[in-house]
């Protein structure tokens, strides 16, 4: 038998603590170059990017995601397209957990930029508002939130019905 004990970040907080004093973001290495290249995508790529990921097929599969927004997306080189949703699966997923609004979620996300040695994160105090707008733009996605979502059921069960027959 597997044990598992699960605790929201919200139990962490004594009374009258606000949660985002308790949220602290760490960008992880494997996630800061999809992000990086967030930064740098020029406007009518995210545009592509944001009607692809909202036009597409609900999906729980984070691979086949990849795969149609990669056979979708023209003006992305691939491993770019890859490397991005894979940055944005995870801040969903982050996102979900902490039950912070996406307002809050993105200020501490740019927090975490600026707090990061990588310098391909550390991006202008002008152009922050702008790439906060971007980011939230693409985190208030469903479908992405969706595939975040389904994982982290698939992962809190030990066994997940999968198949009947009748």
């Amino acid at each position: 038998m597997r044990l598992r004990l699960r605790v929201s970040p919200k139990a962490w907080l004594s009374e009258g603590c606000h949660l985002m004093e308790a949220l602290r973001i760490r960008i992880p290495e494997r996630y800061q170059a999809g992000i990086a290249k967030l930064i740098s995508l020029p406007d009518n790529a995210i545009e592509e990017l944001l009607s692809v990921l909202n036009e597409m097929p609900q999906s729980f599969n984070l691979e086949s995601i990849k795969v149609y927004a990669i056979s979708k997306i023209s003006s992305i080189p691939e491993n770019n397209v890859d490397e991005m949703i894979s940055a944005l699966d995870s801040l969903y997923y982050i996102k979900n957990e902490s039950g912070v609004s996406v307002q809050d979620f993105t200020e501490q996300v740019l927090q975490a930029m600026v707090e990061t040695e990588n310098k391909a994160l550390h991006i202008e105090p002008s152009l922050r508002r702008p790439f906060q707008d971007r980011l939230m733009r693409l985190m208030n996605g469903t479908l992405l939130s969706i595939a975040a979502k389904s994982r982290e059921i698939l992962y809190e069960q030990e066994r997940t019905f999968g198949f009947a027959r009748v």
